[in-house]
């Protein structure tokens, strides 16, 4: 499956939204590195969720993972971006 990592318009205020991230050139640089050295199967969880607007039951199944686990990547996707982890 090959996933996009850019996240454009709409996608990516709402992650900006949900980080409590101000989309100012700086921020969106931290955030952009941060994205970018997060593990493939965090990206893609995100992508879906943010980009694709799946739930994360729909990921799980897309993945073909255990929707726990799927949930728990994404909340540590999260907390990475945020810089918390």
């Amino acid at each position: 499956m090959e996933i996009d990592y850019v996240l454009r318009d709409a996608a990516l205020e709402r992650l900006l939204s949900d980080l409590e991230v101000d989309n100012r050139p700086a921020d969106r640089a931290r955030l952009d590195l941060r994205l970018s050295a997060l593990p493939d199967d965090e990206k893609k969880i995100l992508m879906l969720s943010y980009k694709d607007g799946l739930s994360l039951p729909e990921i799980s199944e897309v993945l073909g993972m255990d929707e726990d686990w799927v949930r728990q990547r994404h909340a540590l996707a999260v907390l990475r971006l945020r810089g918390r982890s």
